[in-house]
Formats: structure tokens, sequence, C-alpha cells
């Protein structure tokens, strides 16, 4: 999968991993508890977004400039004084 995304990644796109966030036992406990406040249900494992993919925020791919160096920095202002962190 992550060739893929970083294929669709390179041309521009946007991606979303989506994720199962409960387990089976979690889904039957949810629904009776549902079911004891008078609630339909729903008799699906709960999913959701966990990480969204993009050119600025991917960082797990291998590629072709995999031996280039990456760096991090980050400015804070306060005032008149300035810090930095590099990573």
């Amino acid at each position: 999968m992550d060739k893929y995304a970083h294929e669709f990644v390179q041309l521009g796109l946007r991606l979303v991993i989506v994720e199962q966030l409960e387990t089976p036992e979690q889904m039957k406990e949810r629904m009776s508890k549902e079911k004891g406040e008078g609630r339909k249900s729903e008799k699906t494992l709960q999913r959701g977004i966990t990480q969204v993919l993009t050119k600025g925020t991917i960082v797990s791919f291998v590629d072709e400039n995999q031996y280039l160096p990456n760096y991090l920095i980050a400015v804070f202002k306060h005032g008149s004084l300035v810090g930095y962190s590099l990573l």
C-alpha cells in the first residue's frame, strides 16, 4: 500500500487512512448500552480517519531520495526574542 499511496501523493492527491476503531466485543457492548437507552444501534464496527497523507505530511515512504537528508525547523517569536529548533 505504501508504494501506491506514495505515487498518488506525488500526483498531488490527498489520501486518508481509515481504520477500525473498535473490536467486535466492544461493538456488542456498545450495542447493548444503546439498546438499554432505547436508541437504535448500528450493527457495524466503528471506523474513523486515523491519518491524512499529503505532500507535506508524508515522512515514512521510501523513495528514490531516501538517502537525502531531511530537516525540520521550528521558529518561535515572543516579543523581541526568537527561538528555534532544528532536527
